[in-house]
Protein backbone atom coordinates (compact mmCIF):
# COMPACT_ATOMS: atom_id res chain seq x y z
CA UNK A 1 0.00 0.00 0.00
CA UNK A 2 1.67 3.31 -1.05
CA UNK A 3 2.45 5.53 1.94
CA UNK A 4 0.39 8.56 2.75
CA UNK A 5 2.31 11.83 2.61
CA UNK A 6 1.40 13.34 6.24
CA UNK A 7 3.04 16.59 5.01
CA UNK A 8 1.16 17.23 2.07
CA UNK A 9 -1.91 16.33 3.77
CA UNK A 10 -0.81 19.03 6.25
CA UNK A 11 -0.92 21.52 3.32
CA UNK A 12 -4.09 20.52 2.12
CA UNK A 13 -5.72 21.57 5.84
CA UNK A 14 -3.70 24.85 6.13
CA UNK A 15 -5.29 25.66 2.53
CA UNK A 16 -8.07 23.63 2.50
CA UNK A 17 -9.93 24.25 5.98
CA UNK A 18 -10.40 28.04 5.45
CA UNK A 19 -11.41 27.88 2.13
CA UNK A 20 -14.24 25.23 2.96
CA UNK A 21 -15.34 27.66 5.85
CA UNK A 22 -15.81 30.52 3.32
CA UNK A 23 -17.72 28.25 0.77
CA UNK A 24 -19.85 27.29 3.47
CA UNK A 25 -21.31 30.85 4.61
CA UNK A 26 -20.25 32.86 1.56
CA UNK A 27 -23.16 35.01 0.13
CA UNK A 28 -21.85 35.50 -3.52
CA UNK A 29 -23.38 32.10 -5.24
CA UNK A 30 -21.46 33.03 -8.73
CA UNK A 31 -18.27 33.10 -6.69
CA UNK A 32 -18.93 29.99 -4.75
CA UNK A 33 -19.70 27.90 -7.91
CA UNK A 34 -16.78 28.84 -9.83
CA UNK A 35 -14.88 27.86 -6.56
CA UNK A 36 -16.20 24.52 -6.66
CA UNK A 37 -15.31 24.35 -10.46
CA UNK A 38 -12.40 25.75 -10.28
CA UNK A 39 -11.33 22.52 -7.64
CA UNK A 40 -12.85 20.12 -9.78
CA UNK A 41 -10.73 21.29 -12.72
CA UNK A 42 -7.84 22.55 -12.31
CA UNK A 43 -6.85 21.27 -8.78
CA UNK A 44 -7.99 17.64 -8.21
CA UNK A 45 -5.84 15.40 -10.56
CA UNK A 46 -3.28 18.18 -11.01
CA UNK A 47 -1.80 19.72 -7.84
CA UNK A 48 -3.70 16.63 -5.62
CA UNK A 49 -5.67 13.39 -6.12
CA UNK A 50 -8.51 11.17 -4.75
CA UNK A 51 -7.84 8.61 -2.30
CA UNK A 52 -10.07 6.12 -2.13
CA UNK A 53 -11.17 4.01 0.68
CA UNK A 54 -13.23 0.67 0.38
CA UNK A 55 -14.37 2.16 -3.50
CA UNK A 56 -15.18 5.55 -2.21
CA UNK A 57 -13.16 8.25 -3.69
CA UNK A 58 -12.25 11.09 -1.32
CA UNK A 59 -10.80 14.05 -2.78
CA UNK A 60 -10.86 18.05 -3.10
CA UNK A 61 -13.84 18.35 -5.18
CA UNK A 62 -15.87 16.00 -3.16
CA UNK A 63 -15.74 17.91 -0.03
CA UNK A 64 -16.27 21.16 -1.82
CA UNK A 65 -19.57 19.76 -3.84
CA UNK A 66 -20.86 19.01 -0.45
CA UNK A 67 -20.08 21.85 1.53
CA UNK A 68 -21.58 24.06 -0.99
CA UNK A 69 -24.88 21.61 -1.30
CA UNK A 70 -24.73 22.61 2.79
CA UNK A 71 -24.03 25.62 2.41
CA UNK A 72 -26.83 26.54 -0.59
CA UNK A 73 -29.03 24.57 1.87
CA UNK A 74 -28.32 26.57 4.88
CA UNK A 75 -28.97 29.87 2.70
CA UNK A 76 -32.17 28.54 1.58
CA UNK A 77 -33.67 26.42 4.79
CA UNK A 78 -34.58 24.09 2.00
CA UNK A 79 -34.18 21.90 -0.76
CA UNK A 80 -35.69 22.30 -4.06
CA UNK A 81 -39.00 20.63 -5.61
CA UNK A 82 -37.70 18.78 -8.57
CA UNK A 83 -40.94 17.27 -9.43
CA UNK A 84 -40.85 14.63 -12.49
CA UNK A 85 -37.12 15.86 -12.90
CA UNK A 86 -36.32 14.51 -9.30
CA UNK A 87 -38.28 11.01 -9.64
CA UNK A 88 -36.03 10.00 -12.88
CA UNK A 89 -32.96 11.18 -10.64
CA UNK A 90 -34.54 8.61 -8.35
CA UNK A 91 -35.05 6.13 -11.16
CA UNK A 92 -31.26 6.81 -12.60
CA UNK A 93 -29.85 6.00 -9.28
CA UNK A 94 -31.51 2.91 -8.66
CA UNK A 95 -31.18 1.35 -12.02
CA UNK A 96 -27.25 2.35 -11.48
CA UNK A 97 -27.30 0.32 -8.10
CA UNK A 98 -28.93 -2.63 -9.63
CA UNK A 99 -25.85 -2.82 -12.30
CA UNK A 100 -23.60 -1.98 -9.18
CA UNK A 101 -24.58 -5.10 -7.46
CA UNK A 102 -24.77 -7.18 -10.97
CA UNK A 103 -20.85 -6.12 -11.63
CA UNK A 104 -19.78 -6.87 -8.32
CA UNK A 105 -21.10 -10.46 -7.38
CA UNK A 106 -18.96 -13.19 -8.31
CA UNK A 107 -16.49 -10.59 -10.24
CA UNK A 108 -14.05 -9.10 -7.05
CA UNK A 109 -15.22 -5.83 -9.05
CA UNK A 110 -16.85 -4.68 -5.78
CA UNK A 111 -15.02 -2.00 -4.66
CA UNK A 112 -14.44 -0.80 -8.35
CA UNK A 113 -17.92 -0.69 -9.03
CA UNK A 114 -18.72 1.35 -6.22
CA UNK A 115 -16.22 4.09 -7.04
CA UNK A 116 -17.74 4.11 -10.86
CA UNK A 117 -20.97 4.63 -8.78
CA UNK A 118 -19.86 7.47 -7.09
CA UNK A 119 -17.93 8.69 -9.46
CA UNK A 120 -20.45 8.66 -12.63
CA UNK A 121 -23.80 8.55 -10.57
CA UNK A 122 -23.84 9.93 -6.96
CA UNK A 123 -21.89 13.23 -8.07
CA UNK A 124 -23.63 13.92 -10.95
CA UNK A 125 -26.53 14.08 -8.48
CA UNK A 126 -24.82 16.40 -6.29
CA UNK A 127 -23.09 18.82 -9.11
CA UNK A 128 -26.73 18.94 -10.21
CA UNK A 129 -28.48 19.86 -7.01
CA UNK A 130 -25.83 22.63 -6.61
CA UNK A 131 -27.01 23.80 -10.18
CA UNK A 132 -30.82 24.08 -9.19
CA UNK A 133 -30.25 25.61 -5.85
CA UNK A 134 -27.69 28.41 -6.83
CA UNK A 135 -29.55 30.73 -8.28
CA UNK A 136 -32.97 32.56 -8.06
CA UNK A 137 -31.82 35.71 -10.77
CA UNK A 138 -31.38 35.13 -14.75
CA UNK A 139 -28.47 37.70 -14.46
CA UNK A 140 -27.13 35.95 -12.06
CA UNK A 141 -26.73 32.72 -14.10
CA UNK A 142 -25.48 34.69 -17.01
CA UNK A 143 -22.63 36.63 -14.57
CA UNK A 144 -22.05 33.37 -13.65
CA UNK A 145 -21.96 31.65 -17.16
CA UNK A 146 -19.38 34.68 -18.53
CA UNK A 147 -17.09 33.87 -15.85
CA UNK A 148 -16.99 30.16 -16.40
CA UNK A 149 -16.08 31.13 -20.03
CA UNK A 150 -12.94 33.54 -18.73
CA UNK A 151 -11.98 31.38 -16.24
CA UNK A 152 -12.56 27.78 -16.44
CA UNK A 153 -12.51 28.24 -20.29
CA UNK A 154 -9.83 30.19 -20.31
CA UNK A 155 -8.15 27.63 -17.68
CA UNK A 156 -8.53 25.04 -19.99
CA UNK A 157 -7.11 26.33 -22.76
CA UNK A 158 -4.06 27.93 -20.90
CA UNK A 159 -2.89 24.36 -18.98
CA UNK A 160 -3.34 22.92 -22.65
CA UNK A 161 -1.14 25.44 -23.77
CA UNK A 162 0.99 25.10 -21.00
CA UNK A 163 1.87 20.96 -21.07
CA UNK A 164 2.56 21.22 -24.70
CA UNK A 165 5.11 24.38 -24.95
CA UNK A 166 6.89 23.61 -21.68
CA UNK A 167 6.03 19.03 -21.46
CA UNK A 168 5.26 19.83 -17.85
CA UNK A 169 3.32 15.88 -16.62
CA UNK A 170 1.71 16.35 -13.44
CA UNK A 171 2.62 13.15 -11.93
CA UNK A 172 -1.11 12.43 -10.93
CA UNK A 173 -3.33 13.48 -13.74
CA UNK A 174 -5.48 10.41 -14.05
CA UNK A 175 -4.06 8.91 -17.55
CA UNK A 176 -0.88 11.13 -17.75
CA UNK A 177 1.55 7.83 -17.44
CA UNK A 178 -0.28 6.42 -20.37
CA UNK A 179 1.04 6.54 -23.99
CA UNK A 180 3.80 8.00 -22.67
CA UNK A 181 2.08 11.51 -21.88
CA UNK A 182 0.58 11.54 -25.63
CA UNK A 183 -3.19 11.74 -24.54
CA UNK A 184 -2.02 14.72 -21.87
CA UNK A 185 -0.85 16.73 -25.01
CA UNK A 186 -4.17 16.21 -27.02
CA UNK A 187 -6.11 15.59 -24.18
CA UNK A 188 -4.88 18.99 -21.80
CA UNK A 189 -6.62 18.57 -18.04
CA UNK A 190 -9.05 15.92 -19.13
CA UNK A 191 -6.22 13.49 -20.21
CA UNK A 192 -8.10 12.46 -22.91
CA UNK A 193 -8.84 14.16 -26.45
CA UNK A 194 -12.16 13.05 -26.66
CA UNK A 195 -13.27 14.98 -23.45
CA UNK A 196 -11.11 17.61 -24.33
CA UNK A 197 -12.86 18.79 -27.72
CA UNK A 198 -16.15 17.96 -26.49
CA UNK A 199 -15.80 20.30 -23.57
CA UNK A 200 -15.03 23.38 -26.41
CA UNK A 201 -18.29 21.85 -28.34
CA UNK A 202 -20.38 23.08 -24.89
CA UNK A 203 -18.22 26.35 -24.35
CA UNK A 204 -17.10 27.75 -27.64
CA UNK A 205 -20.77 28.44 -28.97
CA UNK A 206 -21.35 30.14 -25.89
CA UNK A 207 -17.97 32.53 -26.25
CA UNK A 208 -18.99 32.86 -29.28
CA UNK A 209 -22.55 34.60 -28.40
CA UNK A 210 -21.04 36.17 -25.19
CA UNK A 211 -18.24 37.98 -28.11
CA UNK A 212 -21.69 38.71 -30.19
CA UNK A 213 -24.70 39.50 -27.84
CA UNK A 214 -22.97 40.27 -24.92
CA UNK A 215 -23.02 43.99 -25.08
CA UNK A 216 -19.40 43.76 -24.05
CA UNK A 217 -16.75 46.45 -25.47
CA UNK A 218 -12.92 47.39 -25.43
CA UNK A 219 -10.72 44.93 -23.06
CA UNK A 220 -13.43 42.58 -22.72
CA UNK A 221 -14.71 42.40 -26.57
CA UNK A 222 -10.76 42.03 -26.89
CA UNK A 223 -10.19 39.35 -23.88
CA UNK A 224 -13.64 37.29 -25.08
CA UNK A 225 -11.94 37.48 -29.26
CA UNK A 226 -8.40 36.45 -27.68
CA UNK A 227 -10.05 33.05 -26.09
CA UNK A 228 -11.93 32.07 -28.82
CA UNK A 229 -8.43 31.75 -30.74
CA UNK A 230 -7.03 29.91 -28.26
CA UNK A 231 -9.82 27.71 -27.69
CA UNK A 232 -9.97 26.93 -31.35
CA UNK A 233 -6.33 25.74 -31.38
CA UNK A 234 -6.90 23.70 -28.44
CA UNK A 235 -9.60 22.62 -29.96
CA UNK A 236 -7.73 21.85 -32.89
CA UNK A 237 -5.02 20.13 -31.55
CA UNK A 238 -7.22 17.39 -29.49
CA UNK A 239 -7.36 15.49 -33.20
CA UNK A 240 -10.64 14.61 -32.06
CA UNK A 241 -13.18 14.49 -35.38
CA UNK A 242 -16.22 13.80 -33.82
CA UNK A 243 -15.41 17.05 -31.44
CA UNK A 244 -14.43 19.55 -34.19
CA UNK A 245 -16.94 18.03 -36.38
CA UNK A 246 -20.07 18.73 -33.84
CA UNK A 247 -18.22 22.16 -32.17
CA UNK A 248 -18.80 23.28 -36.57
CA UNK A 249 -22.64 22.47 -35.68
CA UNK A 250 -22.94 23.98 -32.66
CA UNK A 251 -21.35 26.99 -33.70
CA UNK A 252 -23.97 27.30 -36.87
CA UNK A 253 -26.92 26.95 -33.79
CA UNK A 254 -25.36 29.35 -31.89
CA UNK A 255 -25.58 31.78 -35.36
CA UNK A 256 -29.24 30.92 -36.02
CA UNK A 257 -30.23 31.64 -32.19
CA UNK A 258 -28.46 34.68 -31.85
CA UNK A 259 -30.48 36.13 -34.70
CA UNK A 260 -27.65 37.79 -36.52
CA UNK A 261 -28.53 39.07 -40.26
CA UNK A 262 -27.19 36.74 -43.18
CA UNK A 263 -24.73 39.26 -44.27
CA UNK A 264 -23.52 39.72 -40.86
CA UNK A 265 -23.37 35.87 -40.49
CA UNK A 266 -21.20 35.59 -43.31
CA UNK A 267 -18.93 38.21 -42.22
CA UNK A 268 -18.25 37.01 -39.31
CA UNK A 269 -18.25 33.41 -40.77
CA UNK A 270 -15.18 34.97 -42.90
CA UNK A 271 -13.34 36.52 -39.93
CA UNK A 272 -13.63 33.05 -37.75
CA UNK A 273 -12.70 30.96 -40.90
CA UNK A 274 -9.08 33.61 -40.93
CA UNK A 275 -8.83 32.97 -37.66
CA UNK A 276 -8.80 29.49 -37.80
CA UNK A 277 -6.26 29.75 -40.56
CA UNK A 278 -3.99 31.79 -38.65
CA UNK A 279 -4.36 30.59 -35.80
CA UNK A 280 -3.14 26.75 -37.81
CA UNK A 281 -0.18 28.59 -39.33
CA UNK A 282 1.12 29.50 -35.70
CA UNK A 283 1.19 26.75 -34.53
CA UNK A 284 2.39 25.13 -37.89
CA UNK A 285 4.98 27.07 -37.07
CA UNK A 286 5.13 27.31 -33.48
CA UNK A 287 4.43 23.71 -32.78
CA UNK A 288 5.52 21.58 -36.05
CA UNK A 289 5.76 17.82 -34.99
CA UNK A 290 2.52 18.22 -32.62
CA UNK A 291 0.56 19.43 -35.74
CA UNK A 292 2.11 17.44 -37.93
CA UNK A 293 0.91 14.21 -35.44
CA UNK A 294 -2.16 15.80 -35.86
CA UNK A 295 -2.26 16.26 -39.60
CA UNK A 296 -1.37 12.60 -40.15
CA UNK A 297 -3.95 10.97 -37.45
CA UNK A 298 -6.78 13.20 -39.34
CA UNK A 299 -5.44 12.00 -42.48
CA UNK A 300 -4.71 7.89 -41.78
CA UNK A 301 -8.73 7.60 -39.67
CA UNK A 302 -10.07 10.29 -42.14
CA UNK A 303 -13.89 9.06 -42.09
CA UNK A 304 -13.42 5.41 -41.36
CA UNK A 305 -14.19 4.24 -38.01
CA UNK A 306 -15.20 1.27 -36.29
CA UNK A 307 -17.94 2.71 -33.91
CA UNK A 308 -21.08 1.06 -35.90
CA UNK A 309 -19.69 -2.68 -35.23
CA UNK A 310 -18.79 -1.20 -32.02
CA UNK A 311 -22.48 -0.04 -31.33
CA UNK A 312 -23.92 -3.39 -32.83
CA UNK A 313 -22.21 -5.45 -30.66
CA UNK A 314 -23.00 -3.00 -27.48
CA UNK A 315 -26.77 -3.48 -28.48
CA UNK A 316 -26.22 -7.69 -28.82
CA UNK A 317 -24.86 -7.16 -25.03
CA UNK A 318 -27.85 -5.10 -24.20
CA UNK A 319 -30.66 -7.27 -25.09
CA UNK A 320 -28.77 -10.21 -23.31
CA UNK A 321 -28.33 -8.43 -20.35
CA UNK A 322 -31.77 -6.18 -20.08
CA UNK A 323 -30.53 -5.12 -16.31
CA UNK A 324 -26.80 -3.89 -17.28
CA UNK A 325 -23.49 -6.00 -16.91
CA UNK A 326 -21.75 -3.50 -14.39
CA UNK A 327 -20.58 -0.05 -13.74
CA UNK A 328 -16.75 -0.43 -14.31
CA UNK A 329 -14.88 -0.55 -17.39
CA UNK A 330 -13.83 -3.99 -16.34
CA UNK A 331 -17.47 -5.66 -16.42
CA UNK A 332 -17.60 -4.22 -19.70
CA UNK A 333 -14.57 -5.54 -20.77
CA UNK A 334 -15.31 -9.24 -19.35
CA UNK A 335 -18.71 -9.50 -20.98
CA UNK A 336 -17.73 -7.91 -24.56
CA UNK A 337 -15.44 -10.60 -25.11
CA UNK A 338 -18.02 -13.05 -25.43
CA UNK A 339 -19.34 -10.60 -28.46
CA UNK A 340 -16.52 -9.94 -30.27
CA UNK A 341 -15.47 -6.36 -28.95
CA UNK A 342 -12.22 -5.43 -26.52
CA UNK A 343 -14.13 -1.62 -25.97
CA UNK A 344 -14.89 -0.81 -22.27
CA UNK A 345 -17.45 1.91 -24.07
CA UNK A 346 -19.38 1.91 -27.46
CA UNK A 347 -17.53 5.29 -28.11
CA UNK A 348 -21.47 6.79 -27.98
CA UNK A 349 -22.57 7.54 -24.26
CA UNK A 350 -26.27 6.10 -25.00
CA UNK A 351 -25.29 2.72 -25.25
CA UNK A 352 -22.51 2.92 -22.38
CA UNK A 353 -24.69 3.98 -19.80
CA UNK A 354 -27.37 1.43 -21.40
CA UNK A 355 -25.02 -1.75 -20.62
CA UNK A 356 -23.99 -0.48 -17.63
CA UNK A 357 -27.54 0.20 -15.92
CA UNK A 358 -29.81 -1.63 -18.41
CA UNK A 359 -33.02 -0.44 -19.84
CA UNK A 360 -33.80 0.91 -17.22
CA UNK A 361 -31.39 3.55 -16.17
CA UNK A 362 -30.84 4.85 -20.26
CA UNK A 363 -34.58 5.48 -19.99
CA UNK A 364 -34.53 7.29 -17.08
CA UNK A 365 -31.27 9.12 -18.38
CA UNK A 366 -32.89 9.73 -21.41
CA UNK A 367 -35.91 11.49 -20.05
CA UNK A 368 -34.32 13.71 -17.12
CA UNK A 369 -31.90 15.17 -19.80
CA UNK A 370 -34.51 14.90 -22.66
CA UNK A 371 -37.39 16.77 -20.65
CA UNK A 372 -35.16 19.66 -19.11
CA UNK A 373 -33.69 20.07 -22.51
CA UNK A 374 -37.25 20.59 -24.01
CA UNK A 375 -38.15 22.79 -20.69
CA UNK A 376 -34.73 24.96 -21.35
CA UNK A 377 -36.17 25.19 -25.68
CA UNK A 378 -39.68 26.56 -23.79
CA UNK A 379 -37.82 28.91 -22.03
CA UNK A 380 -36.08 30.53 -24.79
CA UNK A 381 -39.11 30.27 -27.53
CA UNK A 382 -41.76 31.87 -24.56
CA UNK A 383 -40.00 33.94 -22.42
CA UNK A 384 -40.43 37.97 -23.08
CA UNK A 385 -37.60 38.57 -21.00
CA UNK A 386 -33.95 39.57 -22.48
CA UNK A 387 -32.00 37.88 -19.51
CA UNK A 388 -34.16 34.84 -19.70
CA UNK A 389 -34.06 34.03 -23.22
CA UNK A 390 -30.06 34.73 -23.18
CA UNK A 391 -29.32 32.41 -20.18
CA UNK A 392 -31.33 29.58 -21.82
CA UNK A 393 -29.75 29.87 -25.31
CA UNK A 394 -26.56 29.66 -23.64
CA UNK A 395 -27.75 26.63 -21.01
CA UNK A 396 -29.43 24.59 -23.92
CA UNK A 397 -26.08 24.82 -26.37
CA UNK A 398 -23.81 23.53 -23.68
CA UNK A 399 -26.24 20.87 -22.86
CA UNK A 400 -27.00 20.24 -26.06
CA UNK A 401 -23.28 20.32 -26.89
CA UNK A 402 -22.79 17.22 -24.32
CA UNK A 403 -25.36 15.22 -25.51
CA UNK A 404 -24.58 15.34 -29.07
CA UNK A 405 -20.91 15.06 -28.80
CA UNK A 406 -21.64 11.98 -26.94
CA UNK A 407 -23.58 9.99 -29.85
CA UNK A 408 -19.93 9.14 -31.31
CA UNK A 409 -17.64 9.99 -27.81
CA UNK A 410 -17.40 8.08 -24.72
CA UNK A 411 -17.17 11.42 -22.62
CA UNK A 412 -19.35 9.48 -20.24
CA UNK A 413 -16.96 6.92 -18.56
CA UNK A 414 -13.19 8.95 -19.75
CA UNK A 415 -13.26 10.70 -16.48
CA UNK A 416 -15.55 12.57 -14.12
CA UNK A 417 -14.74 16.13 -14.71
CA UNK A 418 -16.61 16.92 -18.05
CA UNK A 419 -19.67 14.56 -16.35
CA UNK A 420 -20.05 16.85 -13.16
CA UNK A 421 -20.07 20.28 -15.20
CA UNK A 422 -22.35 18.77 -17.74
CA UNK A 423 -25.02 18.22 -14.78
CA UNK A 424 -24.19 21.53 -13.09
CA UNK A 425 -25.25 22.72 -16.06
CA UNK A 426 -28.46 20.67 -16.52
CA UNK A 427 -29.39 21.51 -12.46
CA UNK A 428 -29.32 25.50 -13.92
CA UNK A 429 -31.52 24.61 -17.05
CA UNK A 430 -33.98 23.32 -14.99
CA UNK A 431 -33.91 26.26 -12.55
CA UNK A 432 -33.96 28.55 -15.11
CA UNK A 433 -36.60 26.94 -17.11
CA UNK A 434 -39.05 26.72 -14.01
CA UNK A 435 -38.30 30.06 -13.43
CA UNK A 436 -39.53 31.09 -17.05
CA UNK A 437 -42.14 28.79 -17.62
CA UNK A 438 -43.81 29.67 -14.49
CA UNK A 439 -43.65 33.48 -15.20
CA UNK A 440 -45.06 32.71 -18.86
CA UNK A 441 -47.87 30.85 -17.10
CA UNK A 442 -48.76 33.84 -15.18
CA UNK A 443 -48.52 35.91 -18.43
CA UNK A 444 -50.85 33.61 -20.05
CA UNK A 445 -53.68 33.26 -17.13
CA UNK A 446 -53.58 37.67 -16.32
CA UNK A 447 -54.00 37.69 -20.44
CA UNK A 448 -57.13 35.46 -20.05
CA UNK A 449 -58.09 37.18 -16.62
CA UNK A 450 -58.08 40.80 -18.44
CA UNK A 451 -60.12 39.08 -21.33
CA UNK A 452 -62.50 37.60 -19.18
CA UNK A 453 -63.17 40.89 -17.24
CA UNK A 454 -64.42 42.65 -20.05
CA UNK A 455 -67.47 44.11 -19.91
CA UNK A 456 -69.94 42.15 -22.89
CA UNK A 457 -70.93 45.14 -25.46
CA UNK A 458 -73.73 43.58 -27.65
CA UNK A 459 -73.85 44.41 -31.16
CA UNK A 460 -76.41 46.58 -32.20
CA UNK A 461 -77.11 48.51 -35.45
CA UNK A 462 -76.16 51.97 -35.70
CA UNK A 463 -78.44 54.36 -35.83
CA UNK A 464 -79.04 56.97 -38.51
CA UNK A 465 -80.65 60.14 -37.87
CA UNK A 466 -82.37 61.57 -41.19
CA UNK A 467 -83.47 65.47 -40.82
Amino acid sequence: MEEINWTRWFMYLIVGVPALAWLLFTRDNVLRVLAVLGILMFAEGIFAWRRHFFGVGVGPSVAFVYVALVGLYLQRGRFPALGAQGFLWALFLFAALIGLMLGSFGTGLLLFNVKSFQEYFLEGALFFLVGVMAFDRDEDVIRFLYRFVVVIGGGVAAFHMIFIVTGWQPAHLEHAAMRKGYDLFVGGIFSNPNSQADFWVMTLPMTLLFFLRGGFRGARRLLLAGLLMVMTVSLLLSAARGGILFTIVMLGAAFLLSGEGLGRTGLIALIGALTVGIAVLVGVYALPELFAAMFEQLETEGLETSRFRTWAQFLRMLFDHPFGVGLHPENILRVGAQYGTRMAGAHNIYLTLAVMTGFLGIFAFLGLVGSVLLRIWRALRESQDPQTRQAAMYLFLAVGGFLLGGTVEPIYTSGYKLNQLFWLLVGLSLATSQRALAVAHEARLGADSETALQPHVPLTVQRTDHV
